[in-house]
């Protein structure tokens, strides 16, 4: 999602010096291998080369789960991110927001392989059990015990009573 977001720059040759922030490094790292494949050069912020500078913040980040069908989840993760980006005399080439959301449909078991404990902002709240079911269930696994206990003790009692 970032790379959608920085991921093609303003036509201009040289190297790249990124200003990236300390958490969630994944999102450098990807972006980072981006302009590595489009043949860029890019360089810590301690370096002494000339180039254009990049220098984004994640604002926003979250996954939220909604409850599709029996053994499916709906799952929306979204991005925020804030970047500018300067030429080699400090001109402000863009300074802008970029607000990306995407969807997709999981089951319950790649929830698991989809979330990451390491990085919290892949992780989501599980989506509640609707309040019919909640309620329904209990009722129903009542109803059946109290049946079979019925149908226990009176088919026992007819059969004493018969012989």
């Amino acid at each position: 999602m970032a790379v959608d977001c920085l991921g093609t720059l303003p036509e201009t040759e040289g190297d790249l010096i990124l200003h990236a922030p300390e958490e969630m490094p994944y999102v450098r790292a990807v972006l980072v291998a981006a302009w590595q494949a489009d043949g860029r050069t890019i360089f810590l912020p301690d370096s002494t080369k000339a180039g254009l500078r990049i220098a984004y913040a994640i604002e926003e980040t979250g996954v939220r789960y909604e409850k599709r069908r029996r053994k499916q989840l709906a799952r929306e993760v979204r991005l925020v991110l804030r970047y500018d980006i300067a030429d080699q005399d400090g001109r402000v080439i863009a300074d802008e927001r970029c607000a990306l959301v995407r969807s997709d449909v999981i089951t319950r078991a790649q929830r698991a392989a989809v979330e990451t404990e390491a990085w919290p902002e892949t992780q989501g709240a599980p989506p509640r059990r609707s309040r019919v079911r909640r309620m329904l269930e209990p009722v129903v696994l009542t109803a059946a015990m109290t049946v079979t206990a019925w149908l226990f003790f009176s088919l026992r009692s007819s059969g004493e009573d018969s012989s």
